[in-house]
């Protein structure tokens, strides 16, 4: 899930979105293996914000209360894409 540390989130993600995303992303000093973009949950709703998303903060809570692994406990997040 967390394939966005390793690629850039403009190109990828939102030409192929139409109505949200579920995503997980290293957060800051997670480390691990290919983690080459680590960002703040902030910058994430931040940057998709400004891409037309509406960041789910229930539903987001939901799964990190659900996950089963550890990093999806602080870096899971469901946002909505805005209608145009």
């Amino acid at each position: 899930m967390e394939w966005h540390t390793h690629v850039d989130i403009h190109t990828h993600t939102h030409t192929h979105t139409h109505t949200g995303i579920i995503l997980s992303w290293a957060i800051p000093g997670q480390g691990g293996n290919g983690h080459v973009n680590e960002q703040s949950n902030a910058y994430l709703i931040n940057t998709l914000s400004g891409l037309g998303y509406q960041y789910d903060a229930q539903l987001s809570e939901r799964g990190r209360k659900e996950a089963e692994m550890f990093w999806f406990r602080s870096s899971f997040m469901v946002f909505h894409r805005r209608a145009p």
